[in-house]
């Protein structure tokens, strides 16, 4: 079972996962933005890795990351630096967006950024509690979606 079930199972709540596979911040923050809510809600939000990208456009949507062939001049005028402060502004932006609706959230973050500003945004960061690999060899297994579980139930609680 995933972190999301088994906290809702223990706080005996209902919940919406909204995670979808290589998700960026940028697209995080356009769901978050498409949803309405009700005034009981609480918003979790696992931030992603800050080198995957979205851009919106009239035809579609178009997720970008390093699965994506031919990035090559993406990566070249986005280098780390420049991803990071996008995702700073996401995360900043998505904080002031749940603030004015007055809606209680909790940020936490997949991976450790490596810096100041970004990591002291989040709660905590799932890596640290990574014991095990799922069967796909590159995702978090049952342990430590478990383990997880209980770090996210240290700071949901307060909020239910």
């Amino acid at each position: 079972m995933s972190w999301p079930s088994l906290v809702s199972n223990e706080l005996g709540v209902e919940y919406t996962n909204l995670a979808r596979p290589g998700c960026s911040n940028q697209r995080m923050l356009y769901e978050l933005r498409q949803r309405s809510f009700d005034k009981h809600d609480i918003v979790v939000i696992m931030w992603s890795f800050y080198r995957r990208s979205f851009i919106p456009r009239s035809d579609g949507l178009i997720d970008i990351g390093p699965w994506v062939n031919d990035l090559e001049q993406f990566y070249e005028f986005h280098d780390d630096v420049a991803l990071r402060y996008q995702s700073l502004m996401v995360m900043e932006h998505a904080q002031l967006w749940l603030a004015y609706r007055d809606l209680p959230y909790i940020m936490y973050s997949g991976h450790a950024y490596e810096d100041r500003v970004l990591d002291s945004m989040v709660s905590a960061h799932f890596e640290h509690h990574i014991i095990d690999i799922a069967a796909d060899n590159m995702h978090p297994g049952v342990l430590s979606h478990q383990s997880w579980s209980k770090e996210s139930l240290t700071h949901l609680r307060p909020l239910v």
